[in-house]
């Protein structure tokens, strides 16, 4: 079954979720303007955004991990860590929203909240636009929006990059399209069990996640120094829910959950059958799964090869 497109009702989750359909990603990305992405990619990788000229956005969303972090917890200023794993950035603009407490709605307001995050760049992004001002971006800013550096048009432009590095083309594209030889019969066999164990009731759209929140522990309970959504909501039921993180290319972004608990891809299927859907899987079942997850590594974009 490629496609769901139904309405489940879970009871032991005591959840309603309309499962969107999987598609692919599409493979004809729609370009912004050549200039503008050009600019961003470069803001994206200054450290002179951030107050101590020391951290970029690069920093944590590092390429050579897929745009997120094979740290644990990525160092902040001040000798401080991020509590949080990194997240890849990779085709992130398929997400319904932004971190993993859902802060954001729009990349360009993560961008920008990234920026001023007491944490991370502590840069005040008015502050900013007014020392590029200052700088050779003065023109740049000005041939693409015509009008000097404003706060908007610094968010914007990395997202604009941002939004180019998307990953078509994984075999699980090619057999969503119809290229029944694109999987071996073991992801197959994965394939079959991530729905039949119910994997697929959270990871499921176009991103095999990033569209919904859900319980951390729904199964077992499970405390984590962070609590998600009731950060934004404040309220108590809220405890522990996070934002579904992508699956995509995930054999490439170790380690994993929001708090980067485990390295091993074999630990989260294990820890997630358990913990999260109350099912079993044998040690074939738990091959064939992490085959499958392999799968969805889709080509890396032209520009951070």
């Amino acid at each position: 079954m490629n496609y769901v497109v139904i309405l489940i009702y879970f009871t032991c989750f005591n959840l309603v979720l309309l499962a969107q359909p999987i598609t692919p990603i599409p493979r004809n990305n729609t370009i912004d303007n050549a200039q503008k992405i050009r600019l961003g990619k470069q803001l994206f990788f200054d450290q002179s955004l951030s107050k101590n000229n020391q951290i970029s956005c690069a920093s944590c969303h590092r390429h050579q991990y897929a745009t997120a972090d094979n740290r644990r917890n990525s160092p902040y200023s001040d000798n401080k860590t991020n509590p949080i794993n990194t997240p890849t950035l990779y085709n992130s603009k398929y997400n319904f929203t932004q971190f993993y407490d859902g802060r954001a709605s729009t990349l360009e307001e993560a961008i920008t909240l990234m920026i001023e995050q007491n944490d991370t760049m502590q840069s005040n992004i008015s502050d900013l636009a007014k020392k590029l001002n200052h700088t050779a971006y003065k023109k740049r800013f000005e041939a693409i929006y015509h009008d000097r550096v404003k706060p908007k048009y610094i968010s914007n432009a990395i997202a604009a990059y941002i939004k180019t590095l998307n990953t078509p083309n994984a075999p699980f594209d090619k057999y969503l399209r119809g290229d029944d030889t694109a999987l071996s019969a073991s992801q197959k066999r994965g394939y079959f069990l991530f729905q039949s164990k119910g994997c697929i009731i959270c990871h499921n759209g176009v991103n095999l996640g990033g569209n919904l929140f859900a319980k951390f522990g729904e199964i077992k309970p499970l405390l984590s120094d962070y609590l998600g959504r009731y950060n934004i909501t404040k309220d108590p039921h809220d405890k522990y829910f996070y934002k579904v993180p992508t699956l995509r290319n995930i054999s490439k972004t170790a380690p994993y959950m929001h708090d980067g608990r485990f390295y091993s891809l074999r630990d989260v299927v294990q820890f997630m059958l358990q913990y999260q859907l109350d099912a079993y899987g044998n040690r074939q079942d738990i091959d064939d799964i992490v085959d499958f997850l392999h799968a969805l590594d889709g080509e890396v974009p032209h520009d951070v090869q």
